[in-house]
C-alpha cells in the first residue's frame, strides 16, 4: 500500500481503486500526497499497524478454537 501512495502506481485492483477515491478527492498521488495531505495519510498508514498488531494478537485465539 505505501509503494501506491508513494509512487502513484496500483499494484492490484483494490488499490488501484483506492488510488482512483484519492484522484477523485483531488490529491494528487505521489510524493505531493505526502506533503499536503500528511494528517490523512499518517490516520491511514496508524490504522493499517493498528490492524496488524490486533490481527497478530487475534491469530493464536483463533487457532485456540475460541472463535469456533
Amino acid at each position: 500500500m505505501a509503494t501506491m501512495l508513494v509512487l502513484g502506481i496500483p499494484g492490484s485492483a483494490s488499490t488501484a481503486m483506492l488510488l482512483g477515491a484519492v484522484v477523485m478527492q483531488g490529491w494528487v498521488p505521489g510524493l505531493r500526497l505526502f506533503i499536503d495531505n500528511s494528517d490523512v495519510l499518517y490516520g491511514v498508514l496508524s490504522s493499517n499497524l493498528i490492524q496488524e498488531v490486533l490481527l497478530l494478537i487475534m491469530r493464536p485465539l483463533k487457532n485456540h478454537h475460541f472463535f469456533s
